[in-house]
């Protein structure tokens, strides 16, 4: 199974830096299971950070590529369809310059992929303030909704999105584009998503003071969260 992981960049080097070194590690491990990852990370020209983010991408050897920024969801069309040119793949896998993906994931996927489900992800997710240098665990934040990180949409479904000249995002929006990209793929591709409930820590949203969900709004939402110990797991995301 071949995955493509777009990856919109924007400012934030140092936690650009912690994606790069996850998204290594995620590559290498994923190998394990049969999978091949291909990461594809999005830069924008009139980025403060712009050298600094290119060059970290270009030390751990990814492929990128450049487009404006905003409009946030024209930039991942952008990058998406590059990546249709250019690579083959089976899925799409949603993915931040601020999260890493702990490659155990493949264990509850795999028997998805082999379905050729075509709209699913999780439910739950473990998040870090860098800033407050506190951990939480987020139960259930979309309810019956996928998380945007780690969703997978399989290629089937964006290629009948492309026949009837609909991109997988809105164009015009800058948030928002996980809800709107799910509501497009059922509303005209007839799918239906499924989101996995777990506890175990598959993903990690790594938030800074630039965030578009910043750490502190998810903190207001006590009735779902969870404060934990970073030192319980981040050896899912870090270990060598």
């Amino acid at each position: 199974m071949k995955i493509l992981i777009p990856v919109p960049v924007w400012k934030r080097p140092e936690i650009l830096l912690e994606c790069l070194t996850g998204m290594q590690r995620f590559v290498k491990k994923s190998k394990r299971y049969k999978i091949y990852v291909y990461p594809l990370f999005i830069i924008s020209p009139e980025d403060y950070y712009f050298i600094l983010n290119e060059k970290l991408i270009k030390l751990f050897k990814f492929d990128y590529c450049t487009y404006k920024n905003l409009p946030v969801g024209e930039k991942m069309n952008a990058g998406i369809n590059l990546a249709l040119k250019e690579i083959e793949f089976d899925y799409l896998m949603t993915c931040g310059s601020d999260n890493i993906i702990n490659p155990e994931i493949w264990k509850i996927y795999k028997p998805l992929m082999t379905q050729k489900r075509q709209l699913f992800g999780l439910r739950n997710f473990f998040c870090y303030g860098t800033v407050e240098k506190q951990a939480i665990y987020f139960d259930n934040y979309n309810k019956f909704r996928a998380i945007g990180t780690a969703r997978m949409i399989h290629i089937n479904s964006i290629n009948k999105l492309m026949s009837k000249n609909i991109e997988l995002y809105d164009n015009e929006l800058d948030s928002g584009l996980d809800t709107s990209s799910a509501n497009r793929l059922i509303e005209h591709c007839n799918v239906a998503e499924k989101a996995i409930n777990t506890t175990h820590p598959y993903t990690l949203g790594l938030k800074s003071a630039t965030n578009i969900n910043p750490f502190p709004a998810l903190m207001n939402r006590k009735e779902k969260i969870k404060e934990i110990d970073f030192e319980d797991i981040k050896k899912y995301f870090y270990d060598k």
